[in-house]
């Protein structure tokens, strides 16, 4: 029983540390409300939630907007280095923070097996 209270701990103490280390990095990045409220969502959900990263279509349900939309802003939130691209599928996840930090720059995962 402590061990898994211990680890339950350790896990929400990753969860806000790789969050504030996120937003760290993008200080100085604009973002909409919408980006804001989508970002925190992924930077918070369970890992269970967004295992196979997120689509347009959730993440136009998550922000309320048409699939099109949601398409250009994941594209845009991708090229600013927010989230980099799952292989196989149009599925996009919230890039490694020490990929981000240490190498100053998102490792982009593109079609095809490596």
């Amino acid at each position: 029983m402590p061990e898994d209270v211990l680890h339950q701990g350790l896990l929400r103490f990753n969860r806000v540390l790789r969050k504030t280390r996120f937003w760290q990095c993008h200080s100085q990045t604009v973002f909409s409300e919408r980006e804001i409220k989508a970002l925190n969502r992924l930077l918070d959900g369970q890992v269970e939630e967004f295992v196979d990263g997120i689509s347009a279509s959730k993440y136009g349900s998550l922000a309320k907007v048409s699939k099109a939309t949601a398409t250009h802003e994941l594209t845009d939130l991708q090229k600013r280095g927010c989230l980099v691209k799952l292989l196989g599928g149009g599925a996009v996840r919230v890039v490694s923070l020490t990929t981000r930090v240490w190498n100053r720059r998102p490792i982009l995962e593109l079609g095809g097996r490596q």
